[in-house]
């Protein structure tokens, strides 16, 4: 089973308690499995690892409670969200100093620092696009590609990239070898 670290999973809950406040959030995680619910019913500790199943359970729980921009995903927007949260926290520093061609180049290597299970290269990095695969993840999904994309999408606005479109040709979760992502922006 894959594990996820506490920062990604701590901007999840942070997500969801800006907008549903605490006792939406403790709705959702009042209707989890039990190990899940365990998860959440702790404080999340950011260097902390958790079973992504966990996480899994609790963006499936939220889907329909919260309003979202049409034609986005929970996942989605948790991904973006998590961005920002991890850019104002843990990694402030690291993009102080960032650009769009240096996230880029650096994104496989903050992979592992998230994830314990797959892995992920930089195939293709361009002025204005890039594409990166993660092979291997050990519970490929829908969810964990929508969070990647939103991510992603937000990273790049982040380091100053606009007009940024993310699209997903090959996935895991659908039966590839590999999930591709493809980022272009002006």
């Amino acid at each position: 089973m894959a594990k996820v670290k506490g920062t990604a999973v701590g901007a999840s809950v942070a997500y969801l308690k800006s907008k549903l406040g605490e006792a939406g959030l403790a709705s959702i995680v009042a209707s989890l499995p039990e190990d899940a619910k365990d998860v959440f019913s702790r404080p999340i500790l950011q260097g902390g690892w958790y079973e992504f199943g966990a996480l899994l359970a609790l963006m499936r729980a939220a889907v329909g409670k919260v309003d979202l921009p049409p034609g986005r995903t929970l996942a989605w927007e948790m991904g973006r969200f998590s961005a920002e949260y991890s850019i104002n926290s843990v990694y402030r520093m690291f993009f102080k100093v960032a650009d769009v061609g240096f996230i880029c180049k650096r994104a496989a290597s903050l992979y592992p620092s998230l994830y314990d299970s797959g892995e992920m290269r930089l195939v293709s990095s361009e002025a204005k696009g890039a594409i990166i695969q993660v092979a291997g993840f050990a519970q490929p999904c829908q969810e964990f590609c929508d969070r990647a994309m939103g991510w992603m999408e937000r990273t790049l606005e982040l380091t100053g990239a606009k007009g940024v479109r993310m699209n997903h040709p090959s996935c895991a979760a659908r039966g590839a070898a590999y999930c591709e992502y493809r980022g272009v922006w002006e």
